[in-house]
């Protein structure tokens, strides 16, 4: 047998870059080798990603271990398009509207329940009595980032105020919904194929940001069967999105459930994390995937 040679690229340049370092390492290190001759790439700059032409003739295929902007908002996968690469994860258009929370939500809102809420930018910037037409507990997060950085739960002018000037800081575009309580969980989807539920219980917050994700002890993620009413639902609307955004490979989508079991898309994952602990491997690992067999399938469902 051939083996397929498999270049994983890790780092970036984004607020993501520890993330996309460990998610990186572990796809690296458990690659199977008797299926793949198995190289690295560092990128520290944008530019890095065109160390890529030198190697080109070398290289089967990417998996792209970045998270956050240039590695899933398109450009990366724009870059691999226009060098005939294959690569991990959703084509160059689909990436970009996942990355973009508020086209996402505008693309599927007709099909599944989205959140309510606007975006803002600095000249169209609602004052708090007017965002509180939304509720009088509000989330605010930046438009186009991940692992949950930049997201602020706020009930308070002087805490929305801060919350703008600190989403700024990250993002041109900021996210405005309406505050849910429920439950929050995560649902892979690969090649069409809808994977077991992941209900994510905050230990340390209320809602599942990057300390709850991070940290240890930060929360409770578990394989989780609802009723079956509840769990097709569920499963109808991921089948639903990851055929409205074209996906045709895989990612992972995020859902809040509120007290009357209603299922709000929270937003898609592109490439979703990846290190052995990420939610992704532990739906998998439930169906008697083991984490190099969900590499393994990962790649196939790009391929195709």
């Amino acid at each position: 047998m051939n083996k397929k040679r498999v270049l994983v690229i890790m780092g970036g340049t984004s607020t993501e870059r520890e993330v996309s370092l460990k998610t990186g390492e572990q796809i690296y290190n458990n690659l199977d080798r008797g299926k793949y001759i198995v190289s690295k790439l560092l990128i520290n700059k944008n530019e890095d990603i065109f160390k890529i032409l030198s190697m080109k003739d070398e290289i089967d295929f990417v998996y792209i271990a970045l998270h956050g902007s240039f590695g899933e908002d398109g450009s990366v996968q724009a870059i691999l398009d226009t060098m005939g690469l294959k690569y991990s994860g959703p084509k160059m258009l689909t990436s970009s509207i996942c990355m973009d929370k508020n086209v996402c939500k505008k693309l599927v809102k007709d099909y599944v329940n989205v959140i309510p809420g606007t975006s803002m930018k600095k000249d169209s910037l609602l004052k708090y009595e007017d965002a509180k037409k939304y509720g009088n507990k509000l989330v605010l997060k930046q438009v186009n980032g991940g692992s949950s950085l930049g997201l602020y739960i706020v009930d308070n002018e002087k805490d929305y105020n801060n919350a703008i000037v600190e989403i700024f800081k990250l993002s041109d575009e900021i996210i405005l919904e309406k505050y849910i309580k429920g439950i929050e969980i995560s649902v892979p989807v690969i090649d069409n194929i809808v994977y077991p539920t992941v209900r994510i219980t905050p230990l340390k917050s209320d809602t599942f940001d990057y300390e709850s994700k991070y940290s240890d002890d930060g929360a409770i993620e578990e394989v989780y069967e609802f009723n079956k009413s509840l769990q097709e639902k569920i499963n109808s609307m991921s089948k639903t999105i990851y055929d409205k955004i074209n996906c045709n490979s895989f990612c992972r989508i995020d859902y809040l459930i509120d007290e009357n079991e209603v299922v709000y898309m929270i937003e898609v994952n592109t490439l979703p994390g990846m290190t052995k602990a990420s939610i992704l491997p532990k739906s998998l690992m439930s169906k008697g995937i083991d984490y190099k067999s969900a590499l393994d399938l990962l790649i196939e469902s790009s391929i195709k």
